[in-house]
């Protein structure tokens, strides 16, 4: 997304939560100009020389790593950053042999909230009011500077100063907290993963101190080490972000940054809508209901992704068989004649007898297959699973429509009444009951546009009660359908927690 209109606010920038790239958003400030070149520097210099500020140290040809683990700080004076003194006395003392070290100013704190531990805390709150920032020793670079006008009445919790003498790399990460990226000299390319892509990224565990760092590359991915990325690759996002243009990057979103030789840069920390609700009582209401979030999208593409067939040429092939068994296709030749257009439950307001008087081809062969699928289900025997192509047979239909494998199902009720019943009892995977019940869903929606909410009830639950009078043990059916359900729904539990908590500990 790229040149927001100058309208947007921060509450639209947070509810969307994706990146936004704005061009020439603090072209107006002092220090785009101020600071070009080598008098650059010494503007910077001249304003906070004296402060003293941690530069980051990493080996020259790799990343800048901003975790635990690899955190290396030395201690010195913005002058003896910016003149080279800092590196030459690493130079100097350096052991024989020992790789050069690049250095890279990141996070040094202009200012933060009153309250805040100058990580980027959490800041105190008036209901109304603003509260002013903390001035930190790097904070006379302000002059060259400013607050976006986007920004002009949200509470920040920190605005940080980033340098780069040497073109540099940051390690993947993400931040707790909305910020806006904006740069003054050079140009930083920004690639970015959306928090959806945290499991294939391989993060640090939840008991890392460092839990929102993960050690892959996005910009030059090892497949090999973390394959994971392979699925990350559709959703990277990159973008170029030179002097007097900003970034939006929203909180939980993965990203590391590249910045050429030179480059400086603010950004502005505040603490988003969501995340200034957590820390709280409500915290395990929260949890659960993300889990539950997650568990319909799971459920979802678990459906999406269940495995569909050619029903004209399953059916063809299982007449071939039958023929040479039994010297003929009889019944099979009963099923195609049925077809012809079908009709819709309840269509026009009309008694679900009337409903899908005829079959399609497809329509007519999916019957065959599931009477055939059926039949030598029960001659298994008890507690033999259902067949998987009675699911693969019913997510065919449902992806034609839900009309479809309503009436396959209302004319399999009307032919075998017994075989409808078996297949509702016992044929039925729980995927492909969770499918069954959502298309009944998704008809009942469809006929409440077409002829209203009554009609469309009316509709829906005159099929579901001809289709399920196969069976005369109602509670028996129920109990069949919530065991089914609930057991798809452990399924996708179980699968988001296995890929959520993969990396927790």
């Amino acid at each position: 997304m790229k040149g927001l209109a100058v309208e947007a606010d921060v509450a639209s920038l947070e509810r969307e939560a994706v990146p936004v790239h704005f061009p020439g958003m603090v072209a107006h400030w002092p220090a785009v100009q101020l600071w070009k070149g080598p008098s650059g520097l010494a503007r910077l210099a001249a304003l906070a020389g004296d402060a003293r500020v941690e530069a980051l140290a990493s080996p020259a040809e790799g990343r800048a790593y901003g975790d635990m683990q690899h955190l290396v700080l030395l201690g010195c004076t913005l002058q003896e950053f910016l003149d080279g003194s800092l590196e030459r006395r690493l130079v100097q003392h350096a052991p024989l042999g020992a790789p050069k070290l690049q250095l890279y100013l990141a996070q040094a704190p202009l200012c933060s909230a009153s309250s805040t531990d100058g990580g980027g805390g959490r800041a105190s709150k008036v209901p109304g009011e603003l509260q002013p920032l903390r001035p930190a020793p790097l904070q006379p670079l302000m002059t060259d500077l400013g607050i976006p006008a986007l920004l002009q009445d949200i509470q920040l919790s920190q605005i940080n100063f980033w340098a780069s003498l040497s073109a540099t790399r940051s390690s993947l990460h993400y931040d707790p907290y909305q910020n806006l990226l904006c740069v003054a000299r050079g140009c930083k390319t920004v690639w970015l993963a959306p928090p959806a892509a945290t499991p294939w990224l391989s993060p640090q565990p939840l008991t890392h101190e460092s839990a929102n760092h993960s050690p892959a590359d996005l910009s030059q991915p090892d497949l090999r080490r973390f394959p994971g990325l392979a699925r990350v690759a559709p959703l990277l996002r990159r973008f170029d972000v030179p002097a007097g243009d900003a970034l939006y990057i929203p909180e939980g979103w993965w990203h590391q940054v590249d910045s050429t030789e030179g480059t400086l840069a603010a950004n502005f920390w505040w603490e988003g809508a969501v995340s200034s609700q957590l820390g709280g009582h409500m915290d395990r209401f929260y949890l659960r209901r993300l889990l539950q979030s997650l568990l319909e999208q799971q459920k979802q593409e678990a459906l999406a992704g269940l495995p569909q067939c050619d029903l004209l040429q399953l059916a063809r092939g299982s007449t071939d068989r039958n023929g040479q068994q039994q010297g003929g296709t009889a019944g099979q030749q009963q099923v195609v004649t049925d077809a012809g257009p079908s009709g819709g439950v309840g269509e026009a307001g009309g008694p679900p007898a009337a409903a899908a008087e005829r079959l399609s081809p497809e329509q007519a062969a999916a019957l065959s297959l599931l009477e055939a699928a059926v039949k030598g289900h029960e001659l298994d025997g008890p507690g033999s699973p259902p067949p998987a192509l009675v699911t693969s047979v019913v997510a065919t239909l449902a992806a034609l429509s839900a009309q479809a494998l309503l009436d396959v199902l209302l004319r399999l009720r009307r032919r075998s009444p017994a075989l409808a019943a078996h297949l509702l009892l016992h044929g039925l995977e729980p995927a492909g009951w969770e499918l069954l019940s959502g298309c009944m869903e998704r008809r009942q929606e469809e006929l409440a546009e077409e002829a209203g909410t009554a009609a469309a009830e009316e509709a829906v639950g005159a099929a579901c009660e001809e289709l399920y009078s196969a069976v005369p043990d109602r509670s028996a059916l129920l109990e069949a359908i919530l065991a089914a359900k609930q057991a798809f729904s452990r399924q996708a539990l179980r699968a988001v927690l296995d890929a959520e908590l993969a990396g927790c500990l």
